[in-house]
């Protein structure tokens, strides 16, 4: 919240989106009804996620609709034909890629704000695994290997911890781990 005032401090930050959010938000008197909604972070496993529909009504309401970073990211590449913008890396992945899956940014996070996340979305690891690939720090073969590795770690078990404790199980340095970008936040 306070990354976003800085930049919009007009803007409304709510927590992360769910099912109904969009709409509940149309009708709440006690907000101003919004010229533009950018989804960010929202929710999905604990609940029921944004709904595609929500998304197009809102549209259709004269609202622009814009994702980044997360399942805005990911609704944004999925409706970005009906008229929803996407931004960032996370969005020019999901929109240019045959991967559609939430695992690749869901984290388990605190449950009040500021939505501490617990553990580190394949996104990231992904992405990172691509620069350091790119810029000849890893070699393609160790890239693929950890992102097979953490690809088969349940997005609820992908701890600092238990990813460290993977690339040590299979001898891949586990300093690996700090080179990797916070891609969702940036």
């Amino acid at each position: 919240k306070q990354d976003i005032n800085q930049i919009l401090p007009d803007a409304v930050v709510l927590p992360p989106i769910k099912a109904a959010d969009l709409l509940n938000l149309l009708s709440d008197q006690k907000l101003p009804k919004p010229s533009h909604v950018h989804i960010i972070d929202g929710l999905f496993y604990s609940s029921l996620s944004v709904r595609h529909k929500e998304i197009l009504y809102v549209i259709s309401q004269g609202i622009s609709v814009s994702g980044a970073s997360s399942m805005g990211a990911l609704r944004a590449a999925e409706l970005s034909d009906y008229g929803m913008t996407g931004y960032g890396r996370v969005f020019d992945f999901y929109s240019s890629s045959p991967v559609t899956n939430d695992d690749e940014v869901a984290i388990s996070h605190t449950s009040e704000p500021p939505f501490t996340p617990l553990t580190i979305p394949l996104i990231n690891i992904r992405l990172s695994l691509q620069d350091l690939a790119l810029a000849k720090a890893i070699s393609p073969e160790v890239s693929d290997k950890v992102l097979d590795l953490c690809s088969c770690l349940h997005f609820s078990d992908r701890t600092k911890r238990n990813v460290i404790n993977t690339l040590q199980q299979h001898s891949i340095d586990p300093e690996l781990i700090n080179q990797f970008s916070d891609w969702k936040h940036l």
